[in-house]
């Protein structure tokens, strides 16, 4: 009798195929082809030597034979051939985002053993413009973090799970986007005593590296006391008032950038903070003396001159001597014109 075989199966489907037997004088007219539980019989014109059957159950084992007809009758039935459907595709899960960086992404899509089957596997994939994807990730695990990657960039990630060879469709591509580069620490923190009861604050501005407008936080804190926030805006300095007639305090100012990312708006801080320390003093005699440290990030001053005054040189320091320089040759030559006119 004829042989038959698989020839190939999916999660709901069987193909079965066979050689065509002796006609013994009559030409075949068609094949029955008959499955075992659950019973199922096809018919297929002579011409064709294969079957395919429809809509069973994944990872199933089957029984079918196949048996001949022509104009003298029915042919006996070929010897069963076992064939088994695959285990059913894995559903594509669904990314979500845990958190984002300047220069990395960390996003999950659950995991782990389901019942009755092996351990499931995942296959991640990025793209910088949705349609050439490389691949990031493959293995067990429910996370993965993506290094490297460009600031303020948009990446397409798309996920598909693996079970005993099988692949699942891939999961409709997510789009995340990495932050911008958080802006650097301000650098020269000065903090200088007005009077016995307000501080002056100030800092050289940022460069920005974004077109993001830099923003500044300055905490303020009393020695022996937590951080107070006394300041975020756009400016290079401020004043602190309501302040304690003596004691050591101590500035620490951040710059701060907002931008919208994957749909929120965030706050990108820079990655340290410059700090000053200034003891007020509280009498007359010692007003008019401080004494401010700038730690290691930036400068060390020390200033006999008065709060008020010193203040004043630090905002205009660099234009100060050029308004003097000015003001002393005009005078110079004013006075050459009145000396020759007598």
């Amino acid at each position: 009798m004829h042989t038959h075989t698989q020839l190939s199966r999916t999660y709901n489907s069987l193909l079965i195929g066979w050689c065509a037997p002796d006609t013994n004088g009559a030409d075949i007219t068609q094949y029955c082809v008959e499955m075992v539980s659950p019973p199922l019989s096809i018919c297929v014109p002579a011409m064709e030597t294969q079957c395919m059957f429809r809509d069973l159950s994944p990872d199933t084992i089957y029984k079918v034979r196949v048996q001949a007809e022509n104009a003298a009758g029915k042919g006996p039935f070929s010897a069963y051939i076992l064939g088994s459907t695959l285990q059913a595709t894995p559903t594509p899960p669904q990314l979500v985002l845990v958190s984002a960086g300047s220069q990395h992404l960390k996003v999950s899509w659950g995991g782990g053993k389901r019942t009755g089957q092996s351990l499931l596997q995942y296959v991640l994939q990025y793209s910088t413009d949705g349609t050439r994807y490389h691949k990031a990730y493959e293995g067990t695990g429910p996370t993965h973090r993506l290094n490297k990657l460009h600031p303020a960039t948009k990446y397409y990630l798309r996920v598909a799970a693996l079970c005993d060879g099988v692949q699942s469709e891939w999961a409709e591509p997510a789009v995340f986007s990495t932050t911008p580069t958080p802006p650097p620490a301000p650098k020269g923190v000065v903090l200088s005593q007005i009077n016995p009861s307000q501080l002056a604050v100030l800092w050289k501005p940022v460069q920005e590296n974004c077109a993001l407008p830099v923003a500044y936080v300055v905490q303020l804190k009393t020695f022996g006391t937590d951080y107070l926030q006394v300041y975020e805006g756009i400016e290079t300095s401020c004043v602190v008032s309501m302040l304690a007639a003596k004691g050591l305090h101590e500035a620490c100012v951040r710059a701060v950038v907002k931008c919208e990312v994957n749909g929120s708006v965030e706050k990108l801080w820079s990655l340290s903070n410059s700090e000053a320390h200034c003891e007020c003093r509280g009498t007359a005699q010692d007003e008019g003396k401080e004494v401010v440290k700038q730690e290691a990030t930036g400068q060390h001053i020390i200033s006999d001159t008065s709060p008020l005054q010193n203040v004043v040189t630090l905002l205009k320091k660099e234009k100060c001597l050029t308004v003097a320089f000015f003001i002393g040759l005009f005078a110079l030559i004013a006075g050459l014109i009145i000396v020759s006119r007598f």
